[in-house]
C-alpha cells in the first residue's frame, strides 16, 4: 500500500477480513505474498468514502479469505467490453464463469505472446521502444484487436 505516511515499523500487512498479517515481498514493503491488493475510489451515496479524484482505498485480502469469498459467491468477475466483445460479468468460480477460456483472455494472451517473441528477437531494444511496444500491445488488447508488433516503428526511424 502506497502513501506518504510514516514507514511502517513491522514487516507485515493485515489481511482486510481476517487481520492475519501478511508477509511482504523482498524488496517492495508495499507487496504482500499471498494476498491480492485491491483499490476504491468509493461511490456515489457511500456513507463511508466517497472522493471527488486523486486519491483512493487501497486494502487487501489473503488467499484463504478471497478463496472463502470465491467459495460463497460473493466476488464478481467482469471482463471489460472491447470493440469485439460486450462487458461480460461472472460471478467468480461459478458454473457460468468461463475462467480463463474467453474470447477476451485468448486475444490477450495472443497479443502478449505476440509481444514477448518480438522483444526476445529484437536486438538493441531500448527501455523506451519496449515501453512503446507494450503500451500499444495493451491498447489492442483492450480494443479487442490483434496486435502486430511490428506496425510499432522502429527507434531511431522518422515515426518512433
Amino acid at each position: 500500500m502506497t502513501g506518504n505516511g510514516p514507514a511502517a515499523p513491522h514487516t507485515t500487512l493485515p489481511c482486510a477480513v481476517c487481520l492475519t498479517p501478511q508477509e511482504r515481498m523482498d524488496g517492495h514493503a508495499d507487496v504482500p505474498y499471498g494476498a491480492n491488493i485491491f483499490t476504491s475510489t468509493g461511490h456515489y451515496g457511500s456513507t463511508v468514502y466517497d472522493t471527488f479524484g486523486g486519491e483512493h482505498l487501497e486494502l487487501l485480502i489473503c488467499t484463504p479469505c478471497m478463496k472463502r469469498m470465491q467459495a460463497n459467491s460473493v466476488i464478481h468477475r467482469i471482463f471489460r467490453a472491447t470493440e469485439q466483445f460486450p462487458e461480460q460479468t461472472y460471478v467468480w468460480g461459478s458454473a457460468e464463469d468461463p475462467a480463463d477460456d474467453n474470447n477476451w483472455n485468448r486475444l490477450r494472451l495472443r497479443n502478449e505472446f505476440a509481444m514477448e517473441d518480438y522483444l526476445e528477437d529484437t536486438a538493441g531494444m531500448t527501455h523506451e521502444w519496449a515501453g512503446r511496444i507494450f503500451h500499444a500491445c495493451s491498447e489492442a488488447s483492450l480494443a479487442g484487436k490483434a496486435f502486430d508488433p511490428a506496425t510499432i516503428p522502429a527507434q531511431g526511424t522518422a515515426n518512433a
